[in-house]
């Protein structure tokens, strides 16, 4: 756990702070990195992946993301992919703060709640990554 790297990889990029869902995956031994679409009302997490021609194998889980007032929010989770450990989201929403700070985005607050649905492939990585899974 303590060796491995977060990165963001691609946010979309005509509105990066809005609603947006998100999708970490593998993307090598020791780095997760982390890809975003905006939301719209038929985006899904397979979208994402499509969208950044992910191998759906490396993918380890997903969720959403918002910018509501100076507040980031992350959480909910996959359908298709799962969910990701509230500790791996608190990395990401501090990637992504600094990230939205760069590009003039007043962040005050990270607030992680990622909903706890894992699948069983997911599970199994995570918790062999050292991360607590759930008891699902």
């Amino acid at each position: 756990m303590s060796n491995i790297m977060y990165e963001i990889g691609s946010l979309d990029p005509i509105h990066p702070t809005e609603l947006s869902k998100f999708v970490v995956y593998r993307k090598d031994e020791h780095v997760l990195s982390l890809c975003a679409l905006g939301k719209t009302a038929i985006t899904m997490h397979i979208d994402v992946a499509r969208e950044y021609d992910l191998k759906q194998d490396d993918i380890l889980g997903g969720g959403e993301y918002t910018v509501f007032f100076y507040d980031l929010i992350l959480n909910e989770y996959s359908s298709t992919f799962g969910s990701i450990p509230n500790e791996v989201g608190e990395r990401f929403g501090g990637l992504l703060a600094d990230n939205f700070r760069r590009r003039g985005t007043r962040i005050d607050n990270v607030i992680v709640s990622m909903r706890q649905s894992y699948t069983q492939k997911n599970k199994d990585v995570w918790e062999s990554l050292g991360f607590y899974a759930g008891d699902n």
